[in-house]
C-alpha cells in the first residue's frame, strides 16, 4: 500500500519544506504554460543548489567523518593473537540528496507532458502525475493512482512566486499538503485531516484495509520553510500551525493512545552557514500531552532467551500477552535550547543554551479505575531556574562537557501502581529517586574514550540514588574534581533489577 500512495507524495515532500501565506485577499494572476514549467524547475533547482551548498561542508566535520571509516581486515598471529586493522576516515558527500530530490521532481511533475489540460485555465495550470512513470508494471498501483489520481496545482497571487496544492481523488476537493516557491524559499503546510482522508481513499480504491492501529483521528497542521539567506546559508523553520491531535483507535478501544501538541509558531530553527561552517539551532517547544493505553506498554507480546549451559545453543521462550488496563499520561511542560555547532574552530564545539523542560515537572501518571497515580517525575534545575547551558569540546578522541550555572536532575520514579499488573518491575525499577548533580563554577567533565571513564576537571559530581525498595541501600557517589567515575562491575556483584550507580565507584582515573 505505501507504495502506492507515497512514491508520489514522497519526491514531492524531499524538497518541499513549512507554511503557505494566505492569498484570499489577492486575484490569481495569469499564467503562460509553455514557460511555466521551466520557472518553476528553475527555481527548484536553486534551492536545492542552496541547500547543496550550505551543506557541504558537514561532510568533511571529524562528527561524520568519524561515522564513515573503512578498515583493513584484523590481522592474527598463530597463537590467536589479533590486531585490528588500520583505518581512514572519509568524507560524506551530503550534497547529492538536494539535488536528487530536483530531479524526481522535475521527471515527476515540472513538465509540460504532465499538465492536465482539462483541469487547467488562464490561472491555474495543473499538473498530474502519470501512473505509468510511478508505477512501472503494478497492476495494482495503475489501477490505483487511475481510479485515485494526484495533481498539482499551481497558481499565483504574486509574479515570480507560485503557490501549489497537492489534490487527490477525481473531485480534486482533498487537499493533503500546500507549497509555496520562489527562487529562495520554499515552503510546505501538511494538513493532517486530509492526509488521513487521502489515505483512506487510496485504500479504499485499491481494495486494502487500513492497516492495524491506523489512526482513527488527526486535526491539526504543521509547515516547514526553507529559504536561503545568503549565498552559503540556508534556514530551515518549522512551525505548528494549528492545534494538533493524532488518536489511535476508538476511545473506548483498550489500546486508545493520543497526542495534542499545542500550536507553536517557533517550533524550530535551523540557519546552516556554509562559509562560517556553523549550525545554530532554536528549539522551543510547547507543551506536549501523550496518552498511551498501558495495554500497548507493558501487555505486549514478548519473549525471555535465558543464558545458555556451556555447550548448549541458546533458547528462547515466548511470554503470551497480559491483559493490562488503565492509561498512561505524559505531559511535558516544555523542550527549549539554542544550539551551536562550529566546524571552524580549532576543536570541533558543541554550544547549547536555555535548555529547559519548561518551568513545571515533566510527569509520567497511571490512570486506572478513577484513580491517578504518579509513575515518572522529572525536575531539571529546579532550583537554578529551570535551564542550564552546556558545551561540548572534541579533545582527539575525548569530548570535554562544560555546564553553567550547573546541572541538578532528578528523576522519582515509582512504579509500584503497575506492579500487580507486570510481575518484572522489581528492585530499583519499581521505586527510586535518581539525582546526577554536575556543580561548580565552570564545572566540567572529561568523557575519555579509551576507558569510558568519566574524569571531573572541574567542579563536583554527585550520583545518588535512594528511596528504593527490596533491601537495596542507598548510593551516594561523589567526585570531586580530579576523580573519575569509573565501571566497577567487574568488582562488584549487582542483580538485573539494581540500580545502574550500583556498578559504579568513584577513584582514580585510569
Amino acid at each position: 500500500m505505501n507504495r502506492i500512495l507515497f512514491p508520489g507524495l514522497a519526491g514531492l515532500i524531499a524538497l518541499s519544506l513549512a507554511g503557505c501565506p494566505s492569498n484570499d485577499e489577492k486575484e490569481p494572476l495569469p499564467l503562460d504554460q509553455g514557460s511555466l514549467s521551466q520557472a518553476i524547475t528553475s527555481d527548484v533547482d536553486a534551492i536545492a543548489e542552496g541547500v547543496a551548498n550550505a551543506f557541504a561542508f558537514v561532510g568533511h566535520t571529524d562528527l561524520v567523518m568519524s561515522s564513515n571509516k573503512t578498515c583493513a581486515p584484523s590481522v592474527c598471529d598463530p597463537s590467536g593473537v589479533c590486531t585490528d586493522g588500520a583505518c581512514t576516515e572519509e568524507p560524506v558527500d551530503t550534497t547529492q540528496p538536494a539535488r536528487d530530490a530536483a530531479r524526481w521532481l522535475k521527471d515527476h511533475f515540472f513538465n509540460d507532458a504532465h499538465i492536465d489540460a482539462a483541469r487547467s485555465t488562464a490561472t491555474a495550470v495543473v499538473f498530474c502525475i502519470k501512473p505509468s512513470e510511478v508505477c512501472n508494471t503494478d497492476q495494482k498501483c495503475l489501477q490505483t493512482l487511475e481510479s485515485v489520481p494526484v495533481c498539482l496545482k499551481v497558481q499565483s497571487f504574486v509574479a515570480n512566486q507560485f503557490d501549489l496544492d497537492v489534490l487527490v481523488g477525481n473531485a480534486q476537493t482533498l487537499n493533503p499538503l500546500s507549497f509555496h516557491l520562489q527562487r529562495d524559499l520554499v515552503s510546505v503546510e501538511y494538513k493532517l485531516a486530509d492526509i488521513k482522508t487521502s489515505y483512506e481513499t487510496f485504500a479504499s480504491a485499491a481494495g486494502e484495509p487500513l492497516p492495524e492501529g491506523f489512526p482513527s483521528k488527526m486535526l491539526g497542521s504543521y509547515s516547514w520553510t526553507l529559504s536561503q539567506t545568503a549565498a552559503h546559508v540556508i534556514q530551515l523553520q518549522a512551525a505548528v500551525t494549528s492545534d494538533i491531535t493524532v488518536a489511535l483507535y476508538a476511545p473506548s478501544d483498550v489500546h486508545f493512545s493520543e497526542v495534542r501538541v499545542g500550536a507553536t509558531p517557533d517550533l524550530w530553527t535551523v540557519v546552516v552557514d556554509g562559509d562560517a561552517k556553523k549550525i545554530n539551532t532554536h528549539v522551543g517547544a510547547k507543551a506536549l500531552d501523550v496518552v498511551v493505553a498501558a495495554q500497548n506498554v507493558f501487555g505486549k507480546e514478548a519473549y525471555t532467551c535465558p543464558a545458555p549451559q556451556p555447550g548448549m545453543p541458546s533458547t528462547c521462550t515466548d511470554i503470551p500477552a497480559r491483559n493490562v488496563s488503565g492509561q498512561l499520561l505524559a505531559h511535558l511542560d516544555g523542550f527549549t535550547f539554542d544550539f551551536l555547532f562550529d566546524a571552524a574552530a580549532s576543536q570541533e564545539t558543541f554550544t547549547a543554551s536555555g535548555i529547559s523542560l519548561g518551568d513545571d515537572t515533566s510527569r509520567l501518571q497511571y490512570a486506572n479505575n478513577g484513580t491517578t497515580s504518579d509513575l515518572v517525575k522529572v525536575d531539571l534545575n529546579a532550583s537554578l531556574g529551570r535551564e542550564f547551558d552546556l558545551t561540548v569540546t572534541k579533545q582527539g578522541d575525548d569530548a570535554l562537557i562544560t555546564v553553567s550555572p550547573g546541572f541538578d536532575a532528578v528523576l522519582d520514579l515509582d512504579l509500584r501502581p503497575l506492579a500487580s499488573q507486570d510481575p518484572d518491575i522489581a528492585g530499583a525499577g519499581l521505586r527510586s529517586i535518581t539525582k546526577v548533580a554536575l556543580s561548580g563554577t565552570g564545572a566540567s567533565a572529561l568523557v575519555r574514550d579509551a576507558t569510558d571513564d568519566l574524569k571531573i576537571v572541574s567542579g563536583t559530581l554527585e550520583l545518588k540514588a535512594s528511596a528504593m525498595v527490596g533491601g537495596e541501600a542507598d548510593i551516594d557517589l561523589v567526585a570531586p574534581a580530579g576523580m573519575c567515575v569509573i565501571d566497577n562491575s567487574d568488582n562488584v556483584t549487582v542483580d538485573s533489577h539494581a540500580h545502574p550507580f550500583a556498578k559504579l565507584a568513584v577513584g582514580v582515573c585510569r
